[in-house]
């Protein structure tokens, strides 16, 4: 299965005020690659690896998650991104 496959997007939200779809929250394909590495059970360091990117870049990254999120732990992001639509379980 393409990881692409395991994620649904939620791609746009109603604005009460002007009734047109806005994004609902913006996150980039990297912050979507960690949240799939986080359901997989992946460490930081193995998330870097894996990204070839610095475990510091990875701290970023979910840094920027936790306040687009309003979470503050790996286990409040992945709640919020299965309740948000962000993530699906795969079959």
């Amino acid at each position: 299965m393409d990881r692409m496959d395991r994620w649904r997007f939620k791609p746009a939200a109603i604005c009460p005020h002007c009734n047109r779809a806005v994004q609902a929250l913006p996150l980039s394909w990297r912050e979507l690659e960690i949240l799939e590495a986080l359901m997989e059970h992946e460490t930081t360091t193995r998330i870097a690896e894996k990204l070839f990117v610095s475990q510091r870049t990875v701290g970023t990254h979910l840094s920027n998650l936790y306040r687009k999120t309003g979470t503050d732990s790996h286990v409040g992001l992945l709640k919020w991104a299965l309740e948000n639509r962000m993530l699906a379980l795969a079959d």
